[in-house]
C-alpha cells in the first residue's frame, strides 16, 4: 500500500464491507467487475466515503503513505 492517500485505503476498506454484508445477507456474486454486487459494493463504498469527507474534510489534505 505504498504510496496510497490514507482514503484510498480506506475507501478500498468500505468496499470490501460491503461485500461482507452481502454475504452475511446471503447475497453472493462473482466479483466480476461490473457485475450487480461490484456495482453495489463501488456505489455503496463511494457513498460512505463522501459521507466521511463531509464529516472529516481535513484528511483530504494528509499525504500519502
Amino acid at each position: 500500500m505504498e504510496n496510497r492517500h490514507p482514503l484510498d485505503a480506506l475507501r478500498t476498506l468500505a468496499h470490501e464491507l460491503c461485500h461482507y454484508h452481502q454475504h452475511t445477507i446471503g447475497v453472493h456474486g462473482t466479483g466480476e467487475t461490473g457485475s450487480p454486487t461490484e456495482n453495489e459494493a463501488s456505489a455503496r463504498s463511494s457513498i460512505i466515503m463522501r459521507n466521511f469527507d463531509h464529516a472529516y474534510p481535513n484528511v483530504f489534505k494528509l499525504n500519502p503513505l
